[in-house]
């Protein structure tokens, strides 16, 4: 199988809210689908397919969706917000955001997010791992 590399044209015309080349330069895109890349996997090791001579895309589009996940954190929300907005008061204003660190709820924030972990949620594999040597089952 061979790496997805990063098509700026394409992502950004899948997801538009990204078009704004000032904004969301090739070395954001770039550093960003570093990371993507980093918690997905990108190269033959990945369980994710990715072979574009038989036209089998699969881990592009879960990169990309990855990507727009961390940009839609990081760049479109207001750099405060530490997740999804849970409530919100006028009278003296304030807003209550979700921070959830269980993996489905980190993904769901977003709806882009809540594709990858769809899409991932097939590919992922195994049960618990305590790295410890001695570990008994009751404590």
């Amino acid at each position: 199988m061979a790496t997805v590399t990063l098509d700026e044209d394409l992502f950004r015309s899948i997801f538009p809210a990204f078009s704004d080349e000032n904004k969301f330069s090739s070395e954001v895109l770039t550093y960003w689908f570093g990371q993507a890349c980093e918690i997905v996997g990108n190269d033959d090791a990945s369980p994710i397919p990715y072979d574009p001579d038989t036209g089998v895309v699969t881990r592009q589009g879960v990169l990309f969706a990855v990507l727009c996940h961390l940009l839609t954190i990081n760049y479109l929300w207001e750099t405060s917000q530490a997740g999804a907005l849970t409530s919100a008061t006028e009278g003296s204003v304030s807003a209550g955001f979700a921070v959830n660190a269980s993996n489905p709820d980190w993904w769901n924030q977003t709806k882009c997010g809540a594709q990858a972990w769809f899409v991932l949620s097939r590919y992922a594999v195994g049960g618990e791992y305590y790295g410890i040597k001695y570990f008994h089952e009751n404590g």
